[in-house]
């Protein structure tokens, strides 16, 4: 009867120490919330500004021929800057109404999607929240599912890379 109880006994230590091991080891290691779904929103929201600034010396209309200097240069470097991306994409729509008064429609979105946004931790027990970071014409900005991505039609959008890089093509020169 010892024996079984000394056993018993160390089993639950050893379990304690693994379940005290198991929470500490996320507190103990240091995470940000930086790239993923985190730089996408910031990418769409960059392409966002930019399309309002042009759209707005042409009534509002955008048109991806009359994006100017500065803002085409800013969306070439965000298309060659894949910082903690792993080589995802934006899509965009280079023909749109932009403002407020516009009917919403997604404009940017990455083609990769992320779970980092809401960022796991404890509180919601590490789990993440798989989604592609999209802008809108109104300006505003979002996440939206897997399943919603899937059923968007991308008539109408192109890469950014492919726009940024093709040099027959290479609208932001």
């Amino acid at each position: 009867m010892k024996v079984k109880r000394k056993i018993l006994t160390g089993i639950g230590i050893i379990f304690i120490i693994a379940v005290i091991a198991a929470l500490a080891l996320p507190i103990l290691n240091t995470r940000t919330n930086c790239g993923g779904n985190s730089y996408a929103l910031s990418a769409c929201d960059s392409f966002v500004v930019a399309a309002e600034i042009t759209a707005q010396g042409n009534h509002s209309q955008f048109e991806i021929g009359k994006i100017g200097k500065i803002e085409g240069q800013s969306l070439s470097t965000l298309a060659g800057n894949h910082w903690g991306m792993n080589g995802a994409d934006f899509f965009i729509r280079t023909n749109f109404i932009s403002g407020s008064n516009s009917n919403r429609e997604i404009v940017v979105i990455c083609q990769r999607q992320f779970g980092n946004v809401p960022q796991p931790t404890i509180r919601n027990f590490y789990r993440q929240n798989p989604a592609h970071a999209v802008g809108y014409s109104d300006g505003a900005i979002g996440l939206i599912s897997p399943e919603q991505f899937t059923n968007l039609n991308l008539n109408g959008f192109v890469s950014l890379s492919d726009l940024a890089t093709n040099s027959k093509f290479n609208i932001f020169k």
